[in-house]
């Protein structure tokens, strides 16, 4: 029974390990004594797990070249070991393996004579065999802890680069962080002086429209007392115009003439005010009290002139 092993394939530990289950089951069917059955079978058990746990380390990290040469030593370890398991198979299974099982090969003889063969000849082969899969076990925990060392240290230093990344990405980060911040607080400057600016053009161009409106107020003001002096003097003009008309008709020849109640209340009239006797009668209705409003008061007016030379009007009122 050949089996070629290349260490490092799922395939190659199904194989080793298969070659261990063979071995164990020849032994079972040995008739050597149970110590040494059972020192075997602990040994290839051990063998079977060291020789996982090594490969899923070497295979965790296959790339790093730290540990190319951990793995080559693993690889001649695990080859040796199983060229020992399958030269013990080979050399024990055609030989012992009929003779040495339950019911034996059916020649009685032949039977006790490889058992007897087997207790002799082969238990000096069978505790070296214990021992070189001892001695390669160890070997093999030995390389699994450098392994796992050595792993160790390079997943420290992959951490440590990338930290060292990290920290290199924060500081520039920060940087720019420092630097936005600098130009925000620039552009906040900027706006803050734009923003007196316009607050002081605003300022201005309140105070020159609140001095415009003032200006405005002044020019209505003046323009009202325009207005108030050209309606003077227009009324003035149509006086003088019409004066010669009236001072023809006027007894008083330009004297004075004034408007006196029955209650001894004086009003000066003057003349160029009155067209006619309606506008008269108008003008000296000012200021009069009437008892009873709803009632058209009626009025007798005598002019006569006083001891000074001054006309003056009586007005004697009743009830119409």
């Amino acid at each position: 029974m050949e089996v070629a092993l290349t260490f490092g394939s799922v395939g190659d530990i199904i194989a080793i390990c298969q070659l261990a289950m063979q071995l164990r089951q020849a032994l079972g069917v040995a008739s050597c004594s149970t110590k040494e059955y059972q020192d075997t079978r602990k040994g290839l058990d051990s063998f079977t797990q060291v020789l996982m746990q090594v490969v899923a380390e070497c295979q965790q990290h296959p790339s790093d070249p730290s540990l190319a040469s951990l793995n080559a030593q693993t690889r001649l370890i695990v080859n040796e070991c199983a060229t020992l398991i399958q030269d013990a198979l080979d050399r024990w299974c055609p030989k012992y393996h009929q003779s040495l099982q339950s019911g034996g090969s059916g020649n009685t003889v032949k039977d006790a004579f490889r058992k007897i063969e087997w207790s002799f000849r082969e238990r000096q082969s069978l505790q070296e065999l214990q021992e070189k899969l001892h001695n390669n076990t160890e070997r093999l925990e030995l390389l699994a802890l450098i392994t796992s060392r050595h792993a160790s240290r390079a997943e420290n230093a992959s951490v440590l680069a990338r930290i060292d990344e990290v920290k290199t990405m924060v500081s520039k980060n920060q940087a720019d962080h420092e630097l936005l911040r600098e130009d925000l607080h620039i552009q906040a400057l900027g706006n803050q002086a734009r923003h007196s600016s316009l607050n002081r053009q605003l300022e201005t161009q309140a105070t020159g429209i609140m001095s415009i409106m003032a200006i405005v107020v002044a020019v209505f003001h003046e323009l009202g007392q325009a207005k108030n002096l050209v309606t003077t003097a227009l009324l003035s003009l149509q006086m003088l115009m019409f004066a010669p008309l009236l001072r023809g008709l006027d007894p008083t020849k330009g004297l004075p003439v004034f408007l006196e109640d029955a209650l001894g209340e004086v009003l000066e009239i003057p003349l160029q005010w009155l067209d006619d006797w309606d506008s008269y009668g108008s003008e000296s209705g000012k200021g009069m009290n009437w008892s009873n409003p709803g009632v058209s008061p009626s009025k007798t007016i005598a002019l006569e002139k006083t001891s000074t030379g001054v006309y003056h009007f009586f007005i004697i009122c009743g009830a119409g």
